[in-house]
């Protein structure tokens, strides 16, 4: 017996302001790290490349050179000669990244999109199907989240210490916004999307999806690279399209797991494809 399409989203017990409060605390305690890797960087020889152009006394110093490309991407492309050098970035992009970005954005901010999200179409738009709202806007805001462009100056020590950092804040965050939904906001491993767990089913799953979406993902990140001005930062497309996916994802199984995985997947995708075009860089 078939089981029919869900029409309404399950609320969950935390709210609005909680997701503003743990939103913000993840970006004190990120900011609060890259702070201290820039100082630390400071100390030990420099934030900067030391090939900038010697800046006369009391003249205007010309705008710093920006770069689209990705931190990980960046520390990697320095060539520094040591293999042991990419276990930071792959710790960075591969394990605390997908961990916290999916708490952050499919778990935490989709979900309580859910559970408003029947309010929504009450009022602005009976005709949109189940979930529409939520994946979109989410997908949305993680895309956008990683729009922008970075100075291409930076140092690999600054890169490497604020990559090492922002991963272990991460990594210090997650307990505590799990406990504090947990035992301030009543939530249950359902509510956390932990429910229903299987191994061979969430990880099969998001393998076989990454294998399919990663190289039109990758495809659409060359044409736009090649197009569009250096300048200009094209990630948040092909990443629109992976929350888009992601999104989906945790609407149809209600677990969290799969996301990361997927989430996971996908950044190990990349590294190994920035890694392949670096040959004889990271000799053993």
């Amino acid at each position: 017996m078939s089981q029919e399409p869900q029409t309404t989203s399950p609320r969950v017990p935390w709210t609005g302001p909680d997701v503003f409060l743990l939103f913000l605390t993840w970006l004190f305690l990120v900011q609060l790290a890259a702070g201290l890797a820039w100082i630390y960087a400071e100390s030990a020889g420099g934030a900067f490349e030391p090939s900038a152009p010697t800046i006369v006394a009391g003249a205007t110093p010309p705008p710093a050179e920006q770069t689209r490309e990705h931190p990980v991407t960046l520390l990697m492309l320095r060539g520094i000669g040591s293999p042991w050098i990419l276990l930071i970035p792959f710790f960075s992009a591969v394990i605390a990244a997908p961990l916290t970005e999916e708490f952050l954005y499919r778990l935490l901010l989709q979900r309580w999109l859910e559970s408003v999200n029947d309010d929504f179409r009450q009022v602005f738009a009976r005709w949109m199907p189940p979930g529409v709202f939520s994946v979109t806007v989410t997908a949305l805001l993680f895309a956008a989240a990683h729009a922008g462009t970075r100075r291409a100056d930076l140092s690999p020590d600054l890169l490497y210490y604020m990559l090492l950092g922002i991963a272990l804040a991460n990594l210090f965050f997650l307990p505590l916004a799990v406990g504090y939904l947990r035992f301030l906001r009543q939530a249950t491993w359902s509510d956390l999307g932990l429910a229903d767990f299987n191994l061979r089913r969430d990880v099969l799953l998001p393998l076989l999806l990454v294998s399919m979406a990663a190289p039109y993902a990758l495809a659409v990140q060359f044409v736009l690279k090649t197009l569009a001005p250096a300048d200009v930062q094209t990630d948040p497309i092909p990443l629109l399209l992976l929350g888009l996916l992601l999104g989906t994802l945790l609407h149809r199984t209600g677990r969290i797991l799969p996301c990361v995985l997927l989430h996971a997947f996908f950044n190990a995708f990349n590294f190994c494809l920035v890694l392949a075009l670096l040959p004889g860089q990271y000799d053993m």
